[in-house]
């Protein structure tokens, strides 16, 4: 199993301030796959995205990055891929 994390610049910059010299990509789909073929490379069958972005960007996230198993993000959890398929949402009530 391999997990790696997202977050998008806007969510980031309210908890923390950020150097000067710190540089930001808003291109979470180049991330994520880059991201996911890493973790296939070193033999992991499963992958988990942790997530603190909007629900549409998770959804989009499970849209444009083939690899991703689940991704669980702060108020969602969106599965994809081949063994969880169509994607489901959860929401806390």
């Amino acid at each position: 199993m391999g997990v790696f994390g997202i977050i998008t610049p806007p969510q980031l910059e309210k908890m923390v301030t950020l150097d000067n010299d710190v540089t930001l990509s808003e291109n979470t789909t180049e991330i994520g796959t880059a991201a996911v073929q890493s973790l296939k490379e070193e033999g992991a069958d499963i992958i988990i995205a942790l997530t603190h972005q909007d629900k549409e960007d998770d959804r989009e996230l499970a849209a444009s990055v083939p690899g991703i198993d689940l991704i669980i993000g702060g108020a969602t959890i969106i599965s994809s891929g081949t063994r969880w398929s169509p994607p489901v949402t959860a929401q806390r009530q």
